[in-house]
């Protein structure tokens, strides 16, 4: 018999976003007085909250993530977009362009080919693989840069401009790369 997808706790999965909701408004206020990034605040209170103290059963975490993954990925490249101005993305979106897809391919061929020779665990494609997944630049890192790089330096909007955009499509290539391996390397030769 096949069992359909267990369901979650709806008093849990509240208590989650709560929780994760809060915590990242506390990352924010402690990296406004300590220049540490929210990020990594919200890895520590994570790590804390999770494996450390067990406040949260980390199960949970793997039934909510695919969800909680694509509506984080859907608020951060909206707020990017946001802060983009439209012409001056048209303009660079060619440079933009060659810059991802040169780069992509060099991380691809480097980290892919280097594994896949020198490690003797690793074969070509799960290099590859490796290089698929880690081979992106993230939207997040990048607005949290840019916001505490504002405060010193100004004149910064044409880079923070090419680089938001590097890792929105850099983003795509990664994704669909990776599912291409994936497959690959479920397909029986």
């Amino acid at each position: 018999m096949v069992e359909g997808p267990s369901l979650v706790d709806p008093v849990s999965l509240l208590l989650l976003l709560a929780a994760t909701i809060f915590l990242g408004y506390l990352g924010s206020v402690l990296y406004k007085s300590t220049r540490v990034p929210d990020v990594i605040w919200l890895l520590l209170f994570g790590l804390l909250l999770g494996p450390i103290l067990q406040v949260y059963d980390v199960s949970l975490f793997w039934k909510v993530a695919p969800l909680m993954s694509v509506i984080a990925l859907t608020l951060i490249l909206f707020g990017a977009g946001l802060s983009l101005n439209f012409y001056q993305t048209i303009s660079l979106l060619p440079k933009t362009l060659l810059i991802t897809i040169i780069k992509f391919v060099f991380s691809l061929i480097l980290v892919g080919f280097f594994l896949g020779t020198f490690f003797p665990g690793f074969s070509l494609l799960d290099g590859l693989l490796l290089a698929a997944i880690v081979g992106g630049t993230d939207s997040a890192v990048i607005q949290a840069l840019f916001k505490s790089f504002k405060r010193v330096e100004k004149g910064l909007e044409s880079v923070e401009a090419v680089l938001l955009l590097e890792s929105v499509i850099n983003g795509v290539l990664c994704l669909v790369a990776t599912i291409t391996f994936i497959q690959m390397h479920l397909t029986p030769t």
